[in-house]
């Protein structure tokens, strides 16, 4: 009998939204709606990618149809 190694994909998911989500969620998204200034922590020298729902769904299905059984970051490139 042969052993097989099951393929493993990880997904590694960011800041992602989309119309069904809570808009007091607490990820920026009252700020961003309201066109309020975004409250930033730290040096304010950080950035944040936001990533659309079927952007990411997108991701997820290549992810699972490729090849790559390691780690993926799946999120906005900017």
């Amino acid at each position: 009998m042969v052993s097989r190694i099951p393929e493993i994909r990880i997904a590694i998911i960011f800041n992602t939204y989309g119309p069904r989500m809570n808009i007091d969620d607490g990820r920026h998204l009252v700020q961003f709606h309201s066109d309020e200034p975004l409250t930033v922590q730290l040096l304010g020298t950080q950035t944040w990618s936001f990533c659309y729902v079927s952007d990411m769904v997108d991701g997820l299905i290549r992810l699972m149809k490729g090849d790559n059984t390691g780690p993926i970051n799946i999120r906005n490139p900017d």
